[in-house]
C-alpha cells in the first residue's frame, strides 16, 4: 500500500511538472565539478560547479548504482573524486585506488561493447590518468572529494545528456539475464521485470548520509525460498524507482512536504493536487500569527489558510467556527497520506502510516489544540504552538537534538489521528520542570492536553484561572503561586526562591512541605506590602482544602501545576476598573 501509494504520487508530479521531481532512472545530485576533455580523450581543463559558499550545486544525473553498504559499485558518467580521480578526502590512499580502477574498468568494458565515440573518449582519458597527477591540478583542493561529470569539447551538454548515452543508459539500467527476474509487483500487482537492489532514500534525519534502504535483505535468515536480496519483496524496478524518488523528492528540507519530529521524519502528500498539503504544512511549521504567505503560494491558498487557522483558533476556544469557512475548506476535500519514517544507519522503518481526509486531520488538530488551550503567560506565547515547539519545550537545554526520540514519535501519532497523548508525556514535562525549575506555558498546555483527553473523568480546566475547581492538587498549586507572590512582595528578589527551593516536593508529596511553606508566610504576610491582600487569597484557597496529602500521583501533579500556573498568571493580570 505505501509503496504503490509513492509511486502514485510520483506520476502524479511528472504530469505536473518537469522540473521538481526527476525522470525514471535519474536522481538530483551535487555536482561540484566538470572534466571538459577533448573528443581524443585529453584533459582539457576542469570547471568548477560551486555556489558562493563552495558547495556543489544540484543536477540532474544518472541514478547512482552504489547502494549504502555495498562496497565498491562505480556510477556511470558521474561519480566522487575517489571513483573519478583515484584522490579521495578521507585519506584511504588504498581504496581510491581500487575505486578508480572499477570506475576505469566500467567505462572501458562500456565503450568497447558500444563503439561510442563520446564513450572512448571517456576510456582513453581513464586509461592515461594516474591519481598523483591530482597534486598537479590548481583547483584540486576546491573539487577533493565532490562528485564530478565529463564534458567533451565541442558538444552542447554534458556528456549524460547526449542523446546517445541516454540511449545507453536506459539500455544498462534495464533489467538483463539474472535481472530480469519477472514476477507480480507488490506495487503495481502487475507482471514485470523485479528489482534486485532498490535504489537509496536520503534525506531521513539520523539515517546514512549516502541514503538507506526501505526494501532490503542482506542476510541468510532474512530470505527465503531461495531468493536473495529484494526479491524476497518482489517490486519491479519501475516501481522500485518511481517510490524512491517520489520519497527523495518528498524528504527534501524546500519540499514543503516533510516536517522532523523527535527521530521520525514525516512525508504527507494528498491524493490530488490542490492547497491542502501547503496548509497542513503551514499549520504544523509555523505558529498562529505567523505570515499567512508561510507554505501558499497563490491568493487562493493563503485564503484557505487562513481559514484553516480561523476554524482551528475556533475550536480551540469552544466557539462554532464560521459556515464560509467551513464550506470552503470542504471544497478541498481530499485523500491525505502520512508517513513517518525512522533511521536504522542503512536502513528505514515505518512507525506512521496514515490515510486520511484534509477534513479529519483538521479536525484532529483542532481537538489537540483544543485540549492545549491555555491563557497566554506572555505576549509572545503562541495560541497554536507547532509541534516541533511542544517536543524542543520538552528536551534538555532546549535543543532539537535532544528531543526524546520515543516521545516525539508518539505525540506526532497522537495529534495526527487523534487518539490517546504517550502515557510518559506527564512524567517526562515533571521531570524538565524539576530540573530548570521553569513551569512555562508549553510545559502546563501539555499537562493539560493530557489530563483532558487520557485522563477525562478528573474533569475539564478553563483557559484561565477557576475559583470553582475544588480538587484538593489544583488548589495545592494555587497556594503554592500564592506564597510565592507573598514572598516575592515581601523581599523581592531573592537568589533561590520558594518555588526554587521546594517546588518538586510541594507538588509531590505536599504534606512534608507546606505546613512550613505556611509558618514561612506569616513573616512575609507582615513585611509585604500587599500583605492582607495576600492573606486574604491564601485564606480563600485554604478554606477548600481538608487535608494536605502525604503523596500526589503524577495526574495530580500534573493537576497542581495548572493550577500553579493558573494563579500565576491571575497575579499579575491588571484588574479592570470598577
Amino acid at each position: 500500500m505505501i509503496l504503490s501509494q509513492l509511486a502514485a504520487f510520483y506520476q502524479r508530479m511528472l504530469e505536473e511538472t518537469d522540473a521538481e521531481l526527476p525522470r525514471p532512472g535519474y536522481s538530483r545530485e551535487l555536482i561540484g565539478f566538470v572534466l571538459v576533455l577533448t573528443p581524443e580523450g585529453e584533459l582539457r581543463h576542469i570547471l568548477p560547479r560551486l555556489d558562493d559558499k563552495g558547495k556543489a550545486r544540484p543536477m540532474l544525473v544518472p541514478s547512482p548504482r552504489k547502494q549504502p553498504g555495498s562496497g565498491i559499485s562505480p556510477n556511470l558518467f558521474w561519480d566522487n573524486t575517489g571513483y573519478l580521480l583515484g584522490v579521495d578526502n578521507k585519506g584511504k590512499a588504498e581504496r581510491s585506488a581500487k575505486t578508480f580502477a572499477a570506475f576505469r574498468q566500467a567505462h572501458a568494458a562500456l565503450a568497447r561493447d558500444t563503439g561510442n565515440a563520446r564513450l572512448e573518449a571517456v576510456a582513453a582519458f581513464l586509461e592515461a590518468w594516474r591519481p598523483e597527477m591530482f597534486a598537479g591540478l590548481d583547483i584540486g583542493d576546491l573539487i577533493l572529494g565532490k562528485n564530478g561529470i565529463f564534458q567533451i569539447e565541442g558538444d552542447q551538454g554534458f556528456l549524460h545528456e547526449q542523446p546517445d548515452i541516454r540511449g545507453i543508459w536506459e539500455e544498462q539500467r534495464r533489467p538483463s539475464g539474472e535481472k530480469g527476474l519477472t514476477g507480480v509487483c507488490l506495487a503495481t500487482g502487475k507482471s514485470a521485470p523485479i528489482a534486485r537492489i532498490h535504489p537509496p532514500i536520503k534525506g531521513v534525519s539520523g539515517a546514512n548520509p549516502t541514503g538507506a534502504a526501505l526494501v532490503s535483505f542482506n542476510c541468510d535468515a532474512f530470505e527465503s525460498y531461495g531468493k536473495n536480496q529484494s526479491y524476497n519483496a518482489p517490486v519491479s524496478s519501475e516501481a522500485a524507482e518511481s517510490y524512491t524518488a517520489a520519497l527523495n523528492f518528498l524528504l527534501q528540507k524546500d519540499s514543503g512536504h516533510c516536517l522532523r519530529l523527535g527521530s521520525t521524519s514525516l512525508v504527507f502528500w494528498t491524493e490530488q493536487p490542490g492547497p491542502a498539503e501547503k496548509i497542513f504544512a503551514s499549520c504544523l511549521l509555523y505558529g498562529d500569527g505567523e505570515a499567512v504567505e508561510c507554505g501558499a503560494d497563490t491568493a487562493e491558498d493563503r485564503e484557505l489558510l487562513g481559514r484553516a487557522r480561523a476554524v482551528l483558533r475556533a475550536a480551540r476556544d469552544g466557539k462554532k467556527p464560521a459556515d464560509s469557512d467551513l464550506a470552503a475548506l470542504r471544497e478541498a476535500e481530499t485523500r491525505f497520506f502520512l508517513l513517518g519514517l525512522k533511521p536504522n544507519q542503512a536502513r528505514l522503518g515505518v512507525n506512521l502510516w496514515q490515510i486520511s481526509s484534509f477534513g479529519q486531520l483538521l479536525n484532529n488538530l483542532s481537538r489537540h489544540y483544543r485540549d492545549l488551550a491555555l491563557a497566554p503567560q506572555y505576549a509572545g506565547d503562541p495560541p497554536l504552538p507547532p509541534l516541533w515547539m511542544l517536543l524542543r519545550e520538552l528536551a534538555p537545554q532546549g535543543k532539537t537534538e535532544n528531543i526524546p526520540a520515543s516521545l516525539g514519535d508518539a505525540l506526532s501519532r497522537a495529534v495526527l489521528s487523534g487518539g490517546r497523548y504517550p502515557e510518559n508525556l506527564p512524567a517526562i514535562v515533571l521531570q524538565r520542570i524539576r530540573a530548570d525549575k521553569k513551569i512555562s506555558y508549553l510545559r502546563t498546555a501539555l499537562l493539560k492536553a493530557f489530563l483532558l483527553r487520557n485522563h477525562p473523568s478528573q474533569g475539564a480546566w478553563t483557559m484561565e484561572l477557576d475559583d470553582n475547581r475544588k480538587d484538593t492538587p489544583y488548589l495545592l498549586g494555587r497556594l503554592f503561586a500564592l506564597l510565592e507572590k507573598t514572598q516575592s512582595d515581601a523581599v523581592g528578589a531573592v537568589g533561590a526562591s520558594i518555588k526554587d527551593r521546594y517546588i518538586g516536593a510541594a507538588s509531590a508529596t505536599p504534606l512534608l512541605v507546606f505546613p512550613q511553606l505556611l509558618r514561612l508566610a506569616q513573616h512575609h504576610i507582615g513585611k509585604a506590602g500587599y500583605g492582607k491582600y495576600n492573606e486574604d487569597k491564601i485564606a480563600g484557597v485554604m478554606r477548600g482544602i481538608d487535608v494536605f496529602p502525604p503523596h500526589l500521583t503524577l495526574p495530580e501533579q500534573g493537576d497542581f501545576f495548572i493550577g500553579y500556573y493558573h494563579q500565576r498568571v491571575a497575579n499579575y493580570q491588571k484588574k479592570e476598573k470598577e
